[in-house]
């Protein structure tokens, strides 16, 4: 009877680029065991798929000597739930990865765009040019809450309250906490 495993080097690599390296071993004896040199493949994910825990444990043992994640699974369920489990993460790392470049990009925005905001709101006031301002704070209040900047939102809220109001007292607190926020956020 022979005694195939099925070794799929780098889960995660399958699940990132598609890439399905698979390796049919026929094992004999323990001095049989052998796997082809792969360097590069060291900090990638094997999974090892047997239903003889035997054969199983005696490979995974090897292949830990070699890589730093073994992981193995006793069917082929098994192994398809471990890959589906591997492919929900790395979706959810896709969205989380996509989130923080969307964030990256709203920053440089605010950046590029806004960078003297604080000096030019500062002027508005001023010569209180009231409507003015508070369309820039809008804005910036819109853009914080596509990002997520939940400080700078509040601070730029109360802020578009206060110059709303034409309260003086209001304005100038709101003035200071969104200067506060948005100097903790952009610089």
């Amino acid at each position: 009877m022979k005694h195939y495993w099925i070794i799929a080097l780098g889960c995660a690599l399958i699940v990132l680029t598609g890439l399905l390296v698979s390796i049919r071993m026929r094992v004999k004896k323990r001095s049989d065991l052998f796997l082809l040199s792969a360097a590069d493949l060291k900090s990638k994910h094997i999974l090892v798929v047997d239903d003889n825990p035997i054969s199983r444990k005696l490979l995974v043992s090897y292949l830990k000597t070699k890589f730093s994640n073994v992981d193995q699974a006793r069917t082929e369920h098994q192994a398809i739930e471990k890959l589906k489990t591997l492919s929900e993460q790395k979706e959810h790392l896709e969205s989380g990865l996509e989130r923080v470049m969307l964030y990256q990009k709203q920053l440089s925005y605010l950046k590029k765009n806004y960078g003297n905001v604080i000096e030019n709101i500062q002027v508005e006031l001023e010569q209180q040019q009231y409507q003015t301002a508070f369309e820039t704070v809008k804005e910036i209040k819109s853009i914080a809450d596509q990002m997520g900047a939940q400080s700078l939102y509040d601070a730029t809220r109360l802020f578009e309250t206060a110059l709303n109001e034409r309260k003086t007292g209001r304005i100038d607190q709101g003035f200071t906490r969104f200067s506060d926020a948005f100097k903790g956020l952009v610089l």
